[in-house]
């Protein structure tokens, strides 16, 4: 698969990712816990993975090394992430949250160069400025102070520690393992975790509207089955940097649906905003991708 095509699964898996606000409201409307939501989100998920793994023959194993890879990966990247940034949810606003959130672009460049999966050109430091504070006009609509302390905190680190997964798909030992593999393991262990942490913290709770139900499955097959698959493999297309700014796109696709949902109204900095991102995704799909290619040759990435 080319360029094009690598920008498109990822720009299609922001989509998915930017449902998750709206199939979280209609789960909380139907009496879910945070815990159960995204218990549910990734068994299912693992669910709808294990007849096609077997339907197909595609095998499951993989190194030690790989293991532990993608335990830390899920354990940091996944479920670090989304338990702070729900809990920056209860103490700030969650378009605050969101803002501070996005501040993983930024990480992603740090880790990448860092790993040696990327490297910095002017073009990419024009479009995460603009990814970054477009994504900040876009959703930071409240005033004032900046918020609760840890709430402020815990919104920042989300980013921070959602950069790990981004990169971690893109490392070469976890990119030569079939998409369908590494989301096999990733909503495994992401189950087990949240199922622990549903019991420890007694969260766990069955008795759901089926419009719950409904937002669950809806939260476990748009935002996590598809858009993961689509966003690993673009990640081993694109590159993680490429594909951390692209993901820009999931705020836009909150915003239309709280348009459309929720009736909201957008002002001049949200406007701003969506220009900004905009220019940073028209960069970021036109730009060149010589240093991409050159480390792609060196590790001989392969995609499946």
């Amino acid at each position: 698969m080319n360029k094009f095509e690598g920008t498109i699964l990822v720009i299609i898996s922001a989509i998915g990712y930017g449902l998750m606000p709206f199939f979280a409201h209609f789960a909380a409307v139907g009496n879910a816990t945070v815990e159960t939501m995204l218990l549910g989100r990734f068994f299912i998920t693992f669910l709808l993975l294990v007849p096609f793994l077997l339907g197909s023959r595609t095998s499951v194993r993989i190194t030690l090394k790989q293991f532990f890879i993608l335990t830390i990966i899920t354990l940091v990247g996944l479920v670090a992430t989304t338990q702070m940034l729900f809990y920056s949810y209860r103490m700030i606003p969650i378009s605050r949250a969101t803002a501070l959130h996005f501040i993983y672009p930024v990480a992603v460049v740090i880790y990448a160069v860092f790993l040696k999966l990327e490297r910095i050109t002017w073009s990419k430091i024009i479009a995460l400025f603009l990814g970054v504070i477009g994504v900040w006009f876009l959703v930071n609509n409240s005033t004032g102070e900046i918020g609760n302390l840890w709430g402020v905190t815990f919104a920042i680190f989300s980013g921070i520690t959602y950069a790990v997964y981004v990169v971690g798909v893109a490392l070469p030992s976890i990119n030569r393992i079939n998409i369908w593999v590494i989301s096999f393991y990733t909503s495994m262990i992401a189950s087990i975790s949240y199922f622990c942490l549903a019991i420890f913290r007694a969260k766990l709770v069955l008795d759901i509207a089926p419009v719950g139900w409904g937002a669950i499955i809806g939260l476990a097959i748009f935002s996590t089955f598809i858009a993961q698959l689509l966003f690993i493999k673009g990640v081993a297309i694109i590159g993680p940097f490429r594909a951390a700014v692209l993901s820009t796109f999931e705020p836009l696709v909150g915003i239309l649906m709280g348009l459309i949902v929720f009736h909201e109204v957008l002002g001049f900095t949200n406007i701003l905003g969506v220009f900004l991102i905009v220019s940073a995704l028209v960069l970021v799909i036109l730009g060149r991708e010589k240093s991409r290619k050159k480390i792609t040759n060196n590790y001989k990435i392969k995609v499946r």
